[in-house]
């Protein structure tokens, strides 16, 4: 499930051209979580949702030379944050990028946090629904099965999460062209059955502080959007986000 980035073009090859100079102006790029999966139209009534979505392979990359890569951005850095800012600021992207699990364990609630300000408030209503059960480990569990004859389980839809380094970790989530050419209006129904299986498949790959840390954030997240659905725009000091700067 892990590997390496070796340049920004492994990053951003074959990426919708609107996210281009959004990924390039968010700053220094620290992980990339990407999901493959498989979509299907689906005549919706009887259908509860207009696609079926099954996630079929998940990938999490990280730098091969983080402090190379660090230093490749000195020139753009620097002059906003001085000199002893910008070092202090990569030594602690640094130790936070010693555990890649860490990462990842980070990506997972950012992820779900990103959809649950962009869509409507019928698909927050199904992603709480969805997402509650495996978080709070209540409820019918779901299955994440292979594809079945009638879904040749071939790769047709793909999301990356791009966790980048600000002030804390955030994440911009964005999608190969291919992606959004063919399935544009349909993805925020299909985004929203795949994070579910998104949470099962990751968590048997994190040793348990992290898979703790993980299902602590989701739990975190859950809490307040019952009190409060977000919003776009809207801006949370989360706790368990680490301070980089």
């Amino acid at each position: 499930m892990f590997h390496h980035i070796s340049q920004m073009h492994d990053i951003t090859a074959d990426l919708a051209p609107m996210y281009l100079s959004q990924v390039g102006q968010a700053g220094a790029v620290i992980g990339v979580l990407r999901a493959d999966a498989f979509i299907q139209k689906l005549p919706s009534p009887p259908a509860p949702s207009p696609v079926g979505a099954h996630l079929l392979r998940l990938s999490f990359s990280t730098w091969q030379d983080l402090p190379a890569y660090l230093r490749s951005l000195r020139k753009i850095a620097e002059p906003d944050m001085g000199r002893r800012k910008y070092e202090e600021w990569c030594k602690r992207i640094e130790r936070l990028c010693d555990e890649k699990e860490r990462l990842l364990s980070l990506s997972v609630p950012l992820l779900i946090e990103g959809q649950m300000k962009s869509v409507s408030p019928k698909s927050q209503d199904v992603l709480l629904r969805l997402v509650s059960p495996v978080v709070e480990g209540s409820g019918s569990p779901i299955h994440v099965d292979r594809p079945t004859p009638d879904l040749p389980g071939q790769v047709n839809a793909t999301i990356l999460a791009i966790l980048h380094a600000g002030r804390v970790p955030f994440l911009l989530t964005c999608h190969l062209a291919q992606t959004l050419n063919t399935w544009w209006s349909e993805m925020e129904a299909a985004t929203v059955l795949l994070l579910p299986q998104l949470v099962v498949h990751i968590e048997p790959h994190l040793p348990p502080r992290h898979r703790e840390a993980m299902f602590s954030a989701l739990r975190d997240e859950l809490a307040a959007w019952r009190g409060q659905r977000p919003t776009i725009g809207e801006h949370r000091d989360w706790k368990w986000l680490p301070p980089l700067m």
